[in-house]
């Protein structure tokens, strides 16, 4: 908040309050006093419009047409201009449509801010919360309010029917106020204005239907609350109402746009008490004898358990799709677990797989620990310059999957470029030797790459993993045994020996 601007807001919202309690309480209520400040209201909001800007106006100018309404029909029925003597209830007269629109705007404005507040997926469920306070809020005013009217105008049709209209505008309005106040989340203090000026300006309408029905349901003395004069404080909560919508416009915050609230959709815990307390009092206001508080109180039940089905539905609702994003989690680690241990061309396991498969090995107990096999392809340059590298990459793959396709019960991986890697479980004999010898023959195939057929060999450093006692020395003592191979003229292997007169290799049988 600026300082200048919020100090242009406080003052004028003092002085308005100020003002609003000096004129209900001199004369009684009923003079010029009043009106002044009730069209005072309106005008500094249409004022401030020109001033703020908001960015959302709409909100502002509904608010400022419904004040501009109540004023007038407050001014109409307050200095008798529809004729010499004021009603209990201003029946059939101008005030009676102005009294309506006011209300409907009224209801407008708080309905703007509950949607402005609330995802589009939410309402349908914050609609069912207004509608069942709508419900509860019309059996807990049942026997204090609706009842004693129905009695005081059992013979008055238009009477009833006006009585009628007042009370559903201003259940609709007390519904849309508690839905507001229960939505969860921060507002901002010109939000917070002109609910709170929403709120108190009902408060007064039930103050004044408390003082009319008064009388018949407790036995008060006429215009009274319990005995104590309701005129005085009908006027400034209706005045302090008006005057604390129209200082909204004229904070700060006023011209910022609002952002919707996260999303939600649980039932908070304010609601819930809400719910809780109508499903109780509702029963209790509703306890005379009839059908239509039977009616009331059959309806309140069916949408709360209609609301906690909703809740049900969510719940499930929330239930898959935290399913489904574990799901997707667990596929997503797959994935990039699998990314972190393969080669990205050939599918097959990548270095740190090896490393990690040869840590595993060489922890093993001498005899338990298997066989280490580098390859290395010989001729393969010449494929990549002749044919390209989208040509050898083809090889490498189709390489990859058959040397794959020959150890169906070891790791076969690609270390970069040409070079592959192949552990196999413990072997014995001959075995060794004949593994490779397979391995030599695949390499060996002719393959038609890009339309022309392609033969490379491949060279093979064999290592008993019994003989080393680390991954360095089993990459180390390998690569000494493909080097010895590629010396002897490529396309054969050759085993590491520990014997120093053999220079750490020696021939197998099936060389090439």
């Amino acid at each position: 908040m600026t300082s200048s601007g919020g100090r242009l807001w406080l003052w004028s919202l003092l002085l308005g309050l100020a003002a609003a309690a000096t004129s209900s309480f001199a004369g009684g209520g009923s003079g010029i006093g009043v009106t002044v400040v009730q069209w005072a209201a309106p005008l500094a909001l249409v004022a401030g419009l020109w001033w703020r800007r908001p960015e959302q106006p709409l909100l502002w100018w509904i608010a400022a047409a419904g004040l501009a309404l109540h004023a007038a029909a407050q001014a109409w029925w307050r200095l008798g201009l529809g004729g010499a003597v004021k009603p209990a209830i201003p029946t059939h007269d101008v005030a009676d449509p102005l009294f309506y629109l006011a209300f409907v705007l009224s209801a407008t404005t708080l309905l703007f801010l509950a949607a402005r507040h609330t995802p589009i997926a939410q309402r349908r469920a914050d609609a069912l919360d207004g509608l069942i306070v709508f419900v509860g809020m019309t059996g807990v005013t049942w026997s204090f309010a609706t009842e004693p009217f129905l009695v005081k105008f059992a013979g008055e049709p238009g009477s009833l029917l006006l009585f009628g209209t007042y009370e559903i505008l201003d259940l609709i309005r007390i519904s849309l106020a508690g839905m507001v106040v229960l939505i969860p989340g921060r507002r901002s203090p010109a939000e917070r204005a002109v609910i709170g000026g929403s709120v108190v300006q009902i408060a007064g309408d039930v103050s004044y239907i408390l003082s009319l029905s008064g009388s018949s349901a407790y036995g008060w003395p006429p215009g009274t609350l319990a005995g104590v004069p309701s005129s005085g404080i009908q006027d400034l909560l209706w005045l302090s109402g008006a005057v604390l919508i129209a200082s909204g416009v004229l904070h700060p915050t006023a011209g910022s746009a609002a952002r919707p609230l996260p999303g939600r959709g649980s039932v908070s815990q304010v609601r819930l008490v809400v719910f809780v307390l109508l499903a109780v009092a509702c029963p209790v206001g509703t306890a005379g004898a009839g059908t239509a508080p039977l009616v009331i109180s059959v309806l309140l039940s069916c949408l709360l358990v209609l609301r906690m089905g909703v809740l049900g539905k969510l719940a499930q609702q929330r239930a898959e799709a935290l399913d489904s994003a574990l799901q997707g989690q667990e596929a997503l680690r797959a994935a990039l677990e699998h990314r972190a241990t393969h080669d990205s061309l050939t599918g097959l396991s990548n270095r740190a797989a090896l490393t990690a498969e040869l840590e595993t090995a060489v922890e093993r107990p001498p005899g338990a620990r298997g066989w280490l096999f580098l390859i290395d392809l010989d001729g393969f340059k010449p494929v990549n310059d002749t044919l390209g590298h989208p040509a050898g990459d083809e090889l490498l793959v189709r390489l990859g999957a058959d040397f794959r396709a020959m150890v169906p019960d070891g790791l076969v991986a690609r270390l970069g470029g040409d070079e592959f890697a192949v552990v196999l479980p413990p072997l014995s004999g001959d075995e060794p030797r004949e593994r490779a010898d397979a391995l030599l023959r695949v390499a060996g195939l002719t393959r038609e790459i890009a339309g022309h057929p392609v033969t490379v060999s491949a060279s093979i450093g064999l290592l008993d993993l019994d003989r080393v006692g680390s991954v360095a020395a089993a990459l180390h003592d390998a690569d000494i045994s493909l080097y010895a191979a590629k010396a002897a003229g490529r396309g054969c292997y050759r085993v590491h020996a520990t014997e120093p007169d053999q220079r750490g290799t020696r021939a197998a049988t099936g060389a090439r």
